[in-house]
């Protein structure tokens, strides 16, 4: 799995602030810039894993 955030880099403004007398508008611009994310998810299937380690006594149960 993967995600990019802001590839071209562009200026995200998210908010103006204005000076003391409101005459200048000042954009507040994101401190975020370009981000990626890796990730990786594992599942594992309890009853088998316990089975093929030879545990005994286990139980099923449902994950509904």
């Amino acid at each position: 799995m993967a995600a990019v955030n802001n590839i071209l880099n562009v200026k995200n403004v998210y908010n103006y602030t204005y000076n003391y007398d409101y005459t200048e508008q000042v954009a507040v611009i994101s401190n975020n810039q370009r981000s990626l994310y890796l990730g990786l998810g594992l599942q594992f299937n309890y009853i088998e894993l316990c089975t093929s380690l030879q545990i005994t006594n286990v139980t099923s149960y449902n994950t509904n």
